[in-house]
Order: structure tokens, then sequence, then C-alpha cells
């Protein structure tokens, strides 16, 4: 597309935002980097990254205004691309800890003014790791599993968002979520660790930083990104192209049927054991007054099991299982706090989903620390990740949480 010409409103820019490390956010575009271009949506609120796949899988990355170390939006409505007039969100539940009242400013919600463009995650991946100080470019699972060590590869830092549902209704305020006590202290150090220990394995190491400022002009215009580290200053002007119509797939808490939030670091280990070969993933809940209390944590699933009439069988909280080329996998969570920190189900259920899509979940999950599982009545599944920003060596560092979700459909 080429600029208007002639157009004062054109030239005057719409975004200008600044990051001092660039490395949250390009872990973020990572958990998207399945599919090669993104809808971008801008807002008072924040921005906002989505891409799907075979329009059963939408993945959605938040920047939260306030995560930015500067945020400057100016868009006078109406215009082509300021209102929307799709579904694009709904009111988040206040008791779900992953979803809050809309950001202050964001009066509005879906009606506020936003503008909207396609841009490849490829190429701007690649501009902010132009010094070398983004993180890999991917996950060391690679993309035939999942890898409970993959999350080490992860670097955090810098700036990042958060968001809860979709739209500017669904941004979250990263202080609400009463984070204080991650514990984790069962698994190699605690998942808080899952954030802190990367923020200085960078490839430029840990006292390099590349810093950021983004701006946009509107429609026709590159999205410009100007990267600076020592001195050294690199400007990267990124194609914009119309955006692609998305679904209006979206998850109402009206509808949930079951909740849970549990450190990412258990969920990491239990889709490590899952078999590559799998065809689908299968999700068993049972409310916690029907399941059983035993710890049984990583358990195998074998027939002489199933079918051992002599014991008394109590379904577990939750239970992820597989069958592949290598033979059947469970695992069991108990009502342990320690590791389901929350969870609420009507009666028991069981959904299977794809394999091969709920393995793009795995960047995400490794670059979390809190993971959040909701279903609803016609099998939506929605997963909810918490990603640290920065070093979290201050108060406000340990009050800023980045936000990815994904939304499956298929089932």
């Amino acid at each position: 597309m080429a600029p208007a010409s002639g157009s004062a409103a054109a030239s005057q820019e719409i975004l200008r935002a600044t990051i001092k490390d660039v490395r949250s956010l390009a872990s973020m575009l990572r958990a998207l980097s399945f599919r090669p271009t993104a809808v971008v949506e801008i807002r008072q609120a924040g921005i906002k990254f989505t891409v799907e796949l075979g329009r059963s899988v939408q993945a959605n990355a938040y920047l939260q205004a306030e995560a930015f170390d500067s945020y400057q939006f100016s868009l006078i409505p109406p215009g082509p691309s300021a209102t929307s007039n799709r579904r694009d969100g709904h009111t988040p539940s206040s008791e779900d800890p992953f979803q809050v009242e809309p950001a202050e400013g964001d009066i509005n919600g879906d009606n506020a003014p936003f503008v909207a463009f396609g841009v490849s995650i490829s190429t701007i991946l690649e501009c902010l790791n132009i010094f070398g100080n983004a993180g890999s470019g991917s996950a060391s699972g690679g993309s035939t599993g999942f890898s409970a060590s993959s999350g080490r590869q992860w670097s955090g830092g810098g700036a990042g968002g958060a968001g809860g549902g979709q739209g500017a209704a669904g941004m979250v305020h990263a202080s609400e979520f009463g984070t204080e006590n991650h514990g984790g202290g069962r698994r190699r150090g605690g998942d808080e660790d899952r954030g802190e220990r990367e923020a200085g394995s960078a490839i430029g190491g840990p006292g390099s930083t590349t810093t950021l400022e983004m701006t946009y002009r509107g429609e026709g215009y590159p999205l410009v990104l100007l990267l600076e580290e020592g001195g050294i200053v690199t400007r990267c002007e990124i194609t914009t192209y119309e955006p692609d119509d998305l679904m209006e797939l979206f998850f109402d808490d009206q509808d949930r049927v079951m909740k849970f939030i549990m450190k990412s670091g258990w969920l990491a280990d239990a889709f490590s054991e899952l078999d590559p070969s799998s065809d689908r993933v299968s999700f068993s809940f049972s409310p916690s007054n029907q399941a059983s209390t035993r710890s049984n944590y990583n358990r195998y699933a074998t027939e002489e099991r199933l079918v051992d009439s002599s014991q008394e069988i109590e379904a577990p909280l939750f239970r992820l299982e597989s069958v592949g080329d290598l033979g059947s996998t469970e695992m069991d969570y108990p009502n342990d706090k320690d590791v389901l920190e929350t969870f609420e189900c009507q009666g028991p259920m069981r959904n299977s989903y794809k394999y091969s899509q709920i393995q793009l979940i795995q960047k995400a999950l490794n670059a979390s620390i809190k993971t959040s599982l909701r279903t609803a009545a016609d099998g939506l599944m929605s997963f909810q990740f918490m990603i640290p920003i920065g070093k979290r060596t201050t108060k406000a560092d340990r009050d800023k949480f980045a936000f990815v979700e994904f939304l499956d459909d298929e089932y």
C-alpha cells in the first residue's frame, strides 16, 4: 500500500513507543512465530498481535501500554480503520486473576479507536535481534514436541505487556495478579527462576541490551523500528499489509465449565513426557469433591492398572493423556495447592484436541511462570501464559508481566 498523499493527518504519528530491552518482546513474538504474518492492533490501551491456524486456533500476544517505558497513541476517530464492527473481546470476570477491567484510559473498550495492519513476524524478530541480543530464535524443543528444558533458553528483560481476553477490554493490569508466592521448590529451583535466570543469558551478554523505539504513521506507512546499542543505531522499516479477517473467536467466562491455574513448570514437565507421534491429547477433569487426594505425578497408565477391579478407582483432579507409537501415557494431578493454585470444575469432563495444535503453546509455556487453562461448554479451550518481564530485581519489575493467549476451537 502506498501512503496517502496530501494528507496532513497521514504524516502525524499514530504510535511512538519505547522499550529499554527488546528481549521480552522478542520472546512473546516467538510464541506466535508458527505463522509467518500477524495482524497488529494498536490502541490507547496497548498493542495486540494475533495469528491464526486453520480457522480453529487463534493466538494473541498483548503488550499493555504501561509495560512500555513510554507510550504515545494518537488517533482521531472516525477513520477507515479507527473502529471495529466485530466483537473483539468481552467483559472479563473480576474473579479470574488472568482477566481484570480494561486499562485506564480505554473508556470505550472495544469501541475505542484503533488501527490494524498485517506484518511479518519473522521480519520483526530478525530486526529485534539485529545486534544479537534478542535471545534464541526458537525453542530448543524443536517443532516435533515439547521439551521440559527448553524454557531455559528464554531470555527475559525489558518491556512487554499483558492481556487476558481479546481486544482492549481484555487488556490486563499486571499488578493485580497476586504473584508474590511462586514457590516451585519441587522443580529445579522453582518457576520464579524461569525468568530471572535467563535475563542475563542473551547472546550479547548480561551487560548488553538493545533499546527500541517503535513508530507508526498510519495506513500505507511502514512500521519503523529504531534499535540502539552502545551508541550504534539501526533503522528498520517493515512493510505493512492489509490485515486479514480474523475469526470471531473469544472465550466468554459465562460459558466456562472448568478453570485451573498452575505453575508452568509442572505443565511443561507433563507435556515433555507426551509421545510426539501422538495424534491427540486428552484433558480430563473431575470436581474436587470427587477427585483423589493422592500424589500421583507423572504416572504412566498400563492396561493392567486400568482393569484392576480389586482397588477403588478414584478420578484425578486433572489428567493429561495421549496415545502414540510408543504406547499410552497418563499424567495425573491431585488436589494439591502446591501444584494447582486454583481449580474449578462443574462436573466430570474429558476433551480431546489435536496434538499438532496443542504443541503450538510450547514456546509460550516454556517462557512463562504460570498457566491458566479454561474450557467452555462447547469445548473451546483457552491457554493463558504469564511471562515475567525483566530481571525482576525491583518491585516495579516484579509487578510487570506479559501475556500470551491460545484459543483452540477444534476438539
